[in-house]
């Protein structure tokens, strides 16, 4: 992480215009108006930064996150159903390749090298003041997932930082997620 040159390229291209973009990529949280914002100031949850880089990987947002909305036991007259709400509207893919060649480097030789599993993956990881939170969320091909690791009283971590333990989580998540089959839609399973 490169905070001062992030700083500048924020400050250069307008921190209103990087609260946009972050906004356009489905964050719903209050941001600050200040620098700050480039280093990840702002509370985010999980969720909707999950989101967001879903909304990279596949070029149009906001990807908003979904899970089962029904379920019903077996022989029951109503079946489950799965699937997004929103459908995506913005097409993001003249951004895509220079975004995700970012976070892929992230990977490969910055802060989040402990996430690969080996083969593509992007990322990023992120630690909050006193280490109270760390997380990384990235992709591979087919999977987008974020972790994050923290008190549920907001205590601070000793020494736990985004590029260690959630990513080693996020890597033993993807390796065994990529392992299975039907978690790949190329398969045909």
């Amino acid at each position: 992480s490169l905070n001062a040159a992030t700083v500048a390229l924020a400050q250069e291209v307008g921190i209103d215009n990087v609260a946009a973009a972050a906004k356009e990529l489905g964050i719903d949280a209050v941001l600050t108006t200040g620098p700050a914002l480039a280093l990840g100031a702002s509370e985010v949850n999980l969720l909707d930064l999950t989101g967001a880089y879903a909304s990279v990987r596949a070029g149009r947002s906001p990807i908003e996150p979904w899970g089962v909305i029904d379920f019903q036991g077996e022989a029951q007259p109503r079946a489950f159903r799965i699937g997004p709400q929103v459908k995506p509207l913005v097409d993001i893919l003249e951004y895509q390749p220079d975004l995700v060649t970012l976070l892929q480097l992230v990977v490969e030789r910055g802060t989040g090298r402990a996430a690969s599993p080996g083969i593509f993956a992007a990322g990023k990881t992120g630690t909050s003041q006193n280490n109270r939170d760390a997380w990384f969320v990235g992709f591979t091909e087919p999977l987008v997932a974020g972790v994050w690791v923290g008190n549920d009283d907001g205590a601070p971590m000793k020494g736990v930082t985004g590029g260690d333990l959630p990513a080693r989580i996020w890597r033993e998540f993807m390796q065994v997620a990529l392992a299975d089959p039907s978690s790949n839609p190329k398969s045909g399973i």
